[in-house]
């Protein structure tokens, strides 16, 4: 049971950076314990056409520690840094809880550099460089989709249809990374919700247009194994995405 700042239930194990208490039915209760943190893992999901072998995912904490039980019978937990808290009872174990720091307006896009990163879909390498590079975040952000979009009234809406995807990405999508980071959110990012979705417990397949038609794509994501969720699914790359990818881009 895990309970908040205030004092209510919390259901999701997308924390905020705060305080909170964690209860361990009495048959299991512990002096003590074990907190393995991990830092972010920052990579973004490469395109759907790039179908390199990804690098191996270190899953060794980054720092173990232990938290003492309370007099009331809790755990007490503050999260001062983003990332991966993996709560057991045991030492070295891999039954136990993961707890999601990301930022305190997450999943909500609030801030020029939140708005920044997702650019990353929809520019080249050496673009999105030269935004990054910028001392003005904010001003950066604004003249890249002003640039796109001379009147501003239109920038605004694609600017808000574009954000409003990331959002709804990190809300359905969040796994051990943020949503917008993942396979499915990238996607969802770029082509925008599918018109037919098929889903079992291994597999999703996403159809953009009319089911099996030659012009139709489709995207098929399969399940990966991961030790902190069971929300990972991972896009099957195929080099015949490249022009569909462009478009949507475009």
């Amino acid at each position: 049971t895990i309970i908040g700042n205030d004092r209510k239930l919390l259901f999701e194990n997308i924390i905020k950076p705060e305080k909170i208490n964690i209860a361990i039915s009495k048959a299991f209760q512990k002096d003590k314990i074990f907190i393995n943190y991990f830092e972010h893992f920052y990579d973004i999901a490469r395109p759907p056409f790039n179908n390199e072998l990804l690098a191996q995912i270190h899953w060794s904490p980054d720092s173990i520690y232990t938290v003492s039980i309370n007099d009331n019978n809790t755990y007490s937990l503050s999260f001062d840094k983003a990332g991966i808290y993996f709560v057991t009872i045991e030492e070295n174990s891999r039954d136990g809880v993961a707890l999601f720091v990301f930022d305190s307006t997450y999943p909500d896009i609030a801030n020029p550099n939140q708005m920044l990163q997702p650019l990353r879909y929809l520019t080249s390498y050496q673009v999105f460089a030269n935004l990054e590079k910028q001392a003005d975040v904010r001003k950066s952000v604004e003249s890249f989709w002003l640039e796109i979009e001379k009147d501003a009234d239109k920038a605004r809406r694609k600017i808000k249809k574009f954000y409003t995807r990331v959002k709804y990405a990190n809300i359905f999508f969040t796994s051990y990374k943020e949503g917008w980071r993942t396979d499915r959110g990238m996607v969802y990012i770029v082509y925008g919700k599918p018109g037919i979705v098929y889903k079992s417990a291994h597999e999703e397949i996403w159809t953009y247009g009319f089911d099996k038609q030659h012009n139709s794509v489709d995207f098929k994501f399969k399940y990966v194994e991961n030790p902190f969720t069971d929300n990972d699914f991972q896009l099957i790359r195929i080099s015949s995405y490249k022009n569909s990818w462009h478009k949507a881009v475009d």
